[in-house]
């Protein structure tokens, strides 16, 4: 059957819009700030094999795997009595892919014949899981991560399961949150069900199932046209992240052959004993994006432009751990990846990569009682990193997780950490100097100062705070992350990784995310953009001349260009004749 291509860009963009549709509800009628305020969440549409059809901007490393992870789920359960109304839930990282905080959610969608036409999904970070702490950084197993759910019905036939909602509520500190997105990620599944089965009234099964081949297809050749043009080779990087003795080690080799890329892990340390593993599931989705982004980026997401790109990692690897393996910290190897094959392909595609090592959003979990209502709250604290400068362009400042494709996880605003929690925040602002200097700047960091006003638990969780944000082709590296306490009883000390500070009144939490690396050598950017970092406070008279060489007249703010040439030329190596 053919369709042509106007039906199929209508199927496509409707679908698309119904995914960004689900997001925009849960973001209404979420009652956490996980939900609402850092958005935390993702939302997809899929075909009957739970491809993926359709998703929304929301974040990167949640939109990337959830068809794999539907598909763990459903081959896991052995579901072989769906009907409408079912809904499943699981939180298994090896499954799902993240870690027992993420609650993955779906529901079938029937056509008018009974048949099932698909999935919408749902996934989302809860307040609270039942583990050691809220945010168990240092869990040694994943038994003191929370509770694990495995594959189940919440709703069967559209009759809530009250067995599984006891067990889930006993093994939390907040129920009323946790059921509160739970109901908002319901509503958005909802939605996109009502919807999708409208289009199918309205085009009928076959047109629209022959619009989606069309579509994976068309991912799928597009992605492969994309990779013929990358010299074909073997191509690797490495870096590594903060230890508690020594550095992990991360390592990639992607070679490119036959139209075809094939991504390995291998080299990179074996699975940790604390909570910074990755599942297999998450490793192949996020290097399959990071292959897309280079490739297909303004291509909207199908599961055919995934298809030419192979994903290796050794098990019992950080990148491959074993299923009992502790995962809370599963994103701080998990977004290297994007980075690391940035790194790998720089060469052959300079113009398509940016040290987007600025990616961890820095600070942590802050949990207490409220002492006027008794009741426990919960909150996100985190800075926001500046993002590495790109061929043709700076980073961007205070950006977090990419964005347009990559994510829209944020931080909270300063009214929302104030009216959600007892605590004051003093200060959120951008950090002069922060950027990695380069011919195009890495983005500026930003610092959050919060007092707390009643006695509440920190857990903290930053990466990138011994091996700083490094740039690329000559740029230099951005600021490094760290949170610093300043407490009434223990004196001022720093962090990086700590479950279970705990705070009294008055006590102060300052956190200082970095930013990302430069891109090229600093000595060639233009002193015009010097000057007007410069008088917007984003670097310093002092980094304008030692970090990118140029002169400019403190009184009047303008470049003495005789000056900078000479300054310039007088700190270049002497070129010698060979």
């Amino acid at each position: 059957m053919r369709v042509d291509p106007i039906t199929v860009e209508v199927i496509r963009n409707s679908l698309l819009t119904i995914a960004e549709s689900m997001q925009e509800i849960a973001y209404r009628t979420g009652v956490s700030t996980y939900l609402y305020e850092t958005r935390d969440c993702a939302f997809s549409i899929h075909d009957e094999q739970a491809q993926i059809i359709a998703q929304s901007s929301g974040v990167l490393l949640f939109s990337a795997k959830m068809g794999a992870a539907i598909r763990q789920c459903l081959r896991y359960g052995d579901f072989k009595d769906f009907k409408d109304g079912d809904v499943i839930i699981s939180n298994l990282p090896f499954l799902t892919g993240s870690h027992t905080a993420d609650l993955l959610l779906f529901m079938p969608i029937y056509a008018q014949d009974g048949e099932l036409f698909g999935y919408a999904a749902a996934t989302a970070h809860l307040p609270d899981i039942g583990a050691r702490d809220p945010f168990p950084t240092d869990a040694k197993n994943i038994f003191e991560e929370g509770l694990r759910i495995p594959p189940l019905k919440l709703y069967r036939g559209g009759q809530l399961n009250r067995d599984v909602w006891e067990i889930i509520k006993l093994n939390t500190r907040c129920p009323e949150l946790i059921w509160g997105d739970i109901q908002a990620l319901l509503s958005a599944c909802r939605f996109a069900q009502v919807k999708v089965v409208e289009l199918l009234s309205k085009y009928g099964k076959k047109v629209m199932q022959t619009c989606i081949n069309y579509l994976h297809e068309y991912g799928e050749r597009m992605t492969r046209i994309a990779l013929e043009k990358i010299p074909e080779g073997i191509y690797t990087a490495e870096d590594c992240l903060d230890g508690d003795d020594k550095p992990i080690e991360l390592k990639v080799t992607v070679s490119i052959r036959n139209s075809e890329a094939y991504v390995d892990f291998s080299g990179s340390a074996p699975e940790q004993k604390s909570p910074v593993n990755c599942p297999f599931i998450c490793t192949y989705s996020v290097a399959q994006t990071a292959i897309k982004a280079l490739t297909t980026p303004t291509l909207p997401a199908v599961e055919g432009c995934f298809k030419p790109i192979k994903v290796f990692a050794p098990e019992g690897t950080i990148y491959n751990p074993r299923p009992d393996t502790p995962t809370f910290l599963w994103w701080f190897p998990a977004v290297p990846i994007i980075h690391l094959i940035f790194e790998a392909l720089s060469h052959v595609l300079p113009e398509k990569v940016a040290p987007l090592y600025g990616l961890f959003p820095v600070g942590g979990n802050i949990v207490g009682t409220d002492p006027k209502t008794g009741k426990f709250w919960a909150t996100l604290l985190t800075a926001l990193v500046g993002r590495g400068g790109g061929y043709l362009f700076d980073g961007d400042n205070a950006a977090g997780p990419v964005e347009g494709g990559g994510g829209l996880m944020r931080g909270h605003s300063a009214e929302v950490i104030e009216n959600s929690a007892p605590l004051i925040v003093e200060e959120m602002e951008l950090i002069p100097d922060s950027g990695g200097a380069g011919r195009n700047r890495g983005g500026l960091g930003m610092q959050l100062k919060v007092r707390c006003l009643s006695p509440a638990v920190f857990s903290c969780m930053v990466e990138k705070g011994k091996t700083p944000h490094r740039g690329f082709f000559g740029g230099k590296e951005g600021l490094r992350n760290y949170v610093t306490i300043v407490s009434r009883k223990r004196g001022v000390f720093e962090v990086l990784k700590d479950p279970h500070i705990e705070l009294e009144p008055d006590d102060l939490v300052i956190i200082v995310a970095g930013s990302g690396g430069g891109y090229g050598d600093p000595f060639e950017r233009d002193p015009e953009k010097v000057r007007e970092d410069v008088i917007n406070g984003y670097i310093s008279l002092e980094s304008a001349k030692k970090d990118y060489g140029v002169i400019i007249n403190p009184k009047t703010l303008e470049v003495d260009h005789n000056e900078t040439l000479k300054y310039r030329l007088s700190q270049r190596a002497p070129f010698v004749f060979r």
